[in-house]
């Protein structure tokens, strides 16, 4: 029964990772359309 924890901390990593995922990609997007638009102005 050992393999179904390791499956669960897995799936716990994977759940984490989609969850960093939604704010960083935006985070990304975000900055790679201000930063261009910042050095423009500067």
């Amino acid at each position: 029964m050992r393999g179904s924890k390791v499956m669960t901390t897995t799936e716990v990593l994977l759940r984490v990772a989609l969850k960093m995922a939604w704010f960083i990609v935006p985070m990304l997007a975000f900055v790679g359309i201000a930063l261009p638009i910042l050095e423009r102005e500067l």
